[in-house]
């Protein structure tokens, strides 16, 4: 037999087997996009290692494809760029396509963190979160100058962002780029140098609630056409520690952590996301913003998903997020939680 029953469990922890004219094939779910999921599609022939997709057709070698050790399953993903549909469909306006590299677009004009005034803005707002000089490094943390791309007259551009790259199996997938700003003693938000501190209305919503005018930009920015749901920021470094990972929400919460996290981009983790945790590490610690509901119906489907490997949640004390917590305290924390439930030391 080339390929066992361990190899593909590793990467396909929801592999079923089947004999087929004479020998035996893995079924998984397939790794391209399927709008249904793709679930028990692809078939795997233990025999030649050849494998296809019943679903979309996808087909070659699984040896070479999911097995080869020197690289990652989702590493033959293409990224489906912005620039390769017709202006007309796209959602945003680019004022210049430059490539940033590994043919991921650049947000717009960077400059390294290290490379800015020490007073700057996007300086302060790293610094007052905690992240060092040699985080901004680590984690090759950009500041965009002047933005690429125009999404709205609301939405506006990415310059004055904080850019935090994306990279896995040490190739650029992807980027999502921070709003600065800052509450002293009025929400304030930083527009680039060309515009400098804007200051946005308390509006009153229809239910009553009160906010500010720009309530409906979000905070971050993804680079357009990447795909979120297939990507884990911090992932080259997680992964050279194989026993447990910390998965957090956000670039600034997956900083304050360290070397052994990974963020998700959001409250919501994707099947894909959960695919790529589960191949990779057998003990997965999620932190949890403190609003979230873990009584809720969609929290114990995620806790069913992990099925497989030690999955074990927390909320941090006295901190509504990693983002706002000192890095011994989160550490601290994370032993205290974890030194009953896991044999493995945590250093």
């Amino acid at each position: 037999m080339l390929i066992d029953k361990e190899q593909v469990i590793k990467q396909f922890p929801e592999a079923k087997i089947s004999n087929a004219s004479g020998h035996i094939e893995y079924v998984v779910h397939c790794r391209k996009f399927h709008k249904k999921g793709g679930k028990y599609k692809l078939s795997i022939n233990s025999e030649t290692g050849a494998f296809m997709c019943n679903d979309c057709g996808w087909k070659g070698n699984a040896l070479q494809e999911f097995f080869d050790e020197g690289s990652q399953f989702f590493a033959s993903m293409k990224i489906h760029r912005r620039y390769d549909v017709p202006e007309s469909t796209s959602s945003f306006r680019s004022y210049n396509h430059v490539e940033w590299r590994d043919g991921i677009p650049s947000p717009g004009k960077l400059k390294s963190i290290s490379c800015l005034d020490p007073k700057h803005p996007a300086v302060n707002y790293l610094r007052e979160r905690g992240v060092t000089d040699s985080d901004c490094h680590a984690y090759d943390i950009q500041y965009c100058t002047h933005g690429y791309y125009y999404f709205c007259s609301r939405l506006g551009t990415t310059s004055g962002r904080i850019i935090f790259p994306i990279y896995m199996s040490n190739k650029l997938v992807g980027w999502q780029a921070r709003q600065v700003d800052r509450n002293n003693p009025e929400r304030e938000v930083w527009h680039g140098e060309e515009v400098g501190w804007w200051k946005p209305k308390k509006v009153k919503l229809s239910d009553g609630k009160i906010t500010y005018s720009d309530y409906e930009v979000p905070k971050y920015y993804t680079c357009p056409g990447m795909h979120r749901s297939r990507s884990l920021l911090n992932f080259d470094y997680a992964i050279k520690d194989s026993d447990m990972v910390v998965v957090v929400e956000g670039p600034i919460d997956c900083i304050k952590v360290g070397e052994r996290s990974v963020a998700t981009f959001g409250k919501k983790i994707t099947k894909d996301q959960i695919r790529i945790l589960k191949s990779n590490w057998s003990k997965v610690l999620m932190i949890l913003d403190e609003e979230v509901d873990t009584n809720e119906p969609w929290f114990k489907e995620l806790e069913n998903s992990f099925e497989g490997v030690y999955f074990l949640w927390m909320k941090l004390s006295d901190f509504e997020d990693p983002g706002s917590a000192p890095r011994e305290e989160i550490w601290k924390q994370i032993k205290q939680k974890t030194k009953n439930d896991y044999s493995a030391k945590i250093s």
